[in-house]
């Protein structure tokens, strides 16, 4: 392809390493949790399929294409001027050239590709694809690709509303002021733009200390004072501070519970109970049931009590 170096990386990071364009890029990725595009070589060909990869891998021009690249800012779901140009999966699951939205892109990957690791969070209901997690047909789903379905969050921090479209980039980004806008990489796991802390190596759901710090990303959308205040829910404040101190990924599947899978009844606002930290009550059941208005069920043993049902 005559260029100028063999690692195709090499090619973009002889500019975007902070010596000639304002960010560096190179410095993202040698961060603990990025897009590894070090780990791949002649894998990524001008004439690839535009379809979901079978042969997962990663490079540089496979978000950028950088004769089309441009300056021009978005608002959500669109693509901006740095993804210009590429290739993408739609809601759908239809192959698109040039995509449209953000997430087009990310679907690619990570709709389900061959290859990819499985979930990190094990759940009652599992689920690899964020095509599925993010379809507005479901019980319940961050907006990624359409407004959400839950019209009450008082916790919205301005300027969210319920009628709020957001990026995967919203979520998944650099760390810190000087990193970058995109998914390139970061300090914390899932290339989270702020801390998030899930306890998923752990065998119990107790024991994370609540902190502004613990719970950054969240709460970057989400108010504390109103989630600790019980606005939304009236044991949240038992739940993450005062008494059993479960990470918010203990409860809530961050993406989104695929209709394929979940109910409107038991699985709005993200409820997906972490596996294992969560086992069924006595009556044998592990499930949420919405009542409405705030209010449910649970059903299910955890920190040592058994939920058949406990209302709220």
């Amino acid at each position: 392809m005559l260029l100028k170096y063999q690692n195709e990386e090499n090619n973009c990071l002889d500019c975007h390493n902070g010596n000639v364009a304002a960010k560096n890029i190179a410095a993202e990725f040698n961060k603990s949790y990025k897009h590894n595009i070090g780990n791949y070589l002649k894998i990524h060909v001008p004439n690839e399929p535009n379809q979901l990869y079978t042969n997962m891998h990663v490079e540089c021009v496979d978000c950028h294409n950088p004769h089309a690249a441009k300056n021009m800012e978005a608002a959500p779901p669109n693509a901006s001027g740095a993804l210009a140009g590429v290739k993408g999966i739609t809601q759908t699951g239809t192959a698109i050239n040039p995509a449209s939205y953000e997430y087009e892109i990310c679907y690619r990957c990570h709709a389900g590709s061959s290859g990819s690791p499985p979930p990190a969070t094990p759940r009652i209901l599992v689920q690899n694809s964020a095509l599925l997690e993010f379809a507005p047909a479901n019980p319940s789903y961050h907006p990624v690709s359409a407004m959400g379905k839950n019209t009450m969050v008082p916790s919205l921090i301005s300027p969210w509303t319920t009628s709020s479209i957001m990026y995967c980039t919203s979520c998944h980004a650099g760390d810190g002021s000087s990193s970058t806008a995109g998914p390139h990489g970061s300090i914390y796991p899932h290339i989270l733009k702020l801390q998030n802390l899930t306890n998923d190596g752990g065998t119990t759901a107790t024991g994370t200390t609540e902190s502004p710090s613990a719970y950054a990303l969240c709460y970057s959308c989400h108010s504390r004072a109103s989630i600790l205040s019980d606005a939304s829910f009236k044991e949240h404040n038992k739940h993450l501070q005062s008494e059993v101190r479960a990470p918010c990924n203990t409860c809530h599947d961050p993406h989104g519970i695929s209709i394929t899978q979940g109910t409107q009844s038991n699985n709005t606002n993200l409820i997906n109970f972490k596996a294992g930290v969560t086992t069924p009550s006595s009556s044998g059941q592990l499930k949420f049931v919405d009542m409405g208005g705030h209010h449910g069920q649970c059903y299910l043993t955890c920190h040592g009590k058994n939920h058949n049902p406990l209302s709220y």
